[in-house]
């Protein structure tokens, strides 16, 4: 994690903490604020990371040719075309 989520978090975690202490409405908006600007930093670390090891991993790593070609014959095979649509296509990365 780099250090500005990790500041971020540590930040929501005090928040938190300041806010079950006190069960007031600003420190419930004080933590809030926090938790959400946690999570934008989490989620940009996330994508950063994913971006950098995606750019770092060529094609023919990710994807098996033969094995989809075999995929793509079954699926013409046996008229099971709906497996082919975008939003029905599931992808797995093994190290």
């Amino acid at each position: 994690m780099n250090e500005e989520a990790l500041s971020k978090v540590k930040k929501k975690s005090a928040a938190f903490k300041r806010y079950l202490e006190t069960k007031e409405g600003k420190e419930y908006n004080d933590y809030s604020r926090a938790r959400n600007q946690a999570r934008w930093a989490c989620r940009r670390m996330k994508k950063e990371f994913e971006m950098a090891s995606l750019t770092k991993i060529p094609f023919s790593k990710v994807f098996d040719e033969e094995e989809w070609g075999k995929y793509l014959a079954a699926a013409q095979i046996w008229g099971a075309g709906h497996g082919l649509y975008w939003n029905n296509l599931r992808f797995f990365f093994f190290r």
